[in-house]
């Protein structure tokens, strides 16, 4: 990062900003500190191996919010804060995003410019739809963390955007996510000394659970080919 990097990286943290573009650059600014990453092709913030960091998931979700109809900043909101908290809890990691900052971005655009601001409809603009294909697009992480429930939650959720190639390619993600945790409780499940209590038929159950999820992968699979 060269001296003017460094002079603009601490201007746009005076202005209390989330996330602001610079050339090839992206500054993040979270709970009063700045980090520096370079962007991927489409200029998303994601993590080494092309999933998506907490504040993208978020992003995610607002931009899904605006699919079928123009909403209010407040509807999204709540739109957003409800659905998350009901996939994964209350989360202090995932906080919600500034949908004025979408509006910078131009990801989202007003449809009708009321005097009241809470009461202006927003829409997703055409560089916002493609942003969310992104996402959607995004690999998934190995385990089974919450952000990885909510992310899964809402590729599946969104996932009509996509063309069939791309809604199959998905599955097959997810699929192999599945088997992944499947072979970890394997695994588990054969660590015989550590199998006291009721932890064998809790890990019993859970593979019961991720199987069907591996059939319900499949069967939407073969729907798709």
């Amino acid at each position: 990062m060269n001296f003017f990097d460094v002079v603009a990286k601490n201007y746009v943290a005076s202005l209390h900003l989330e996330r602001v573009n610079l050339n090839d650059k992206i500054f993040i600014a979270n709970d009063s500190q700045l980090s520096y990453c370079p962007k991927n092709s489409w200029g998303l913030k994601l993590y080494r191996d092309n999933s998506l960091i907490p504040r993208e998931t978020i992003k995610m979700a607002a931009l899904g919010a605006l699919i079928e109809r123009a909403r209010s900043y407040d509807d999204i909101a709540n739109e957003v804060r409800s659905f998350i908290s009901r996939i994964v809890g209350p989360s202090l990691e995932l906080m919600g995003t500034s949908i004025e900052l979408l509006k910078l971005e131009g990801l989202i655009e007003t449809v009708n410019d009321n005097d009241e601001d809470d009461a202006s409809l927003l829409q997703l603009s055409p560089s916002g739809l493609q942003e969310l294909k992104e996402y959607l697009r995004s690999n998934l992480k190995s385990g089974g963390s919450e952000l990885n429930k909510l992310v899964i939650a809402l590729k599946l959720r969104f996932i009509d955007i996509l063309d069939d190639d791309e809604k199959r390619d998905q599955l097959l993600a997810i699929r192999d996510m599945y088997h992944n945790e499947k072979r970890r409780l394997e695994d588990l499940k054969n660590q015989t000394t550590w199998l006291t209590g009721f932890l064998l038929e809790s890990i019993e159950l859970d593979l019961f659970v991720v199987n069907k999820k591996i059939e319900w992968c499949d069967q939407r699979i073969s729907i798709q080919t």
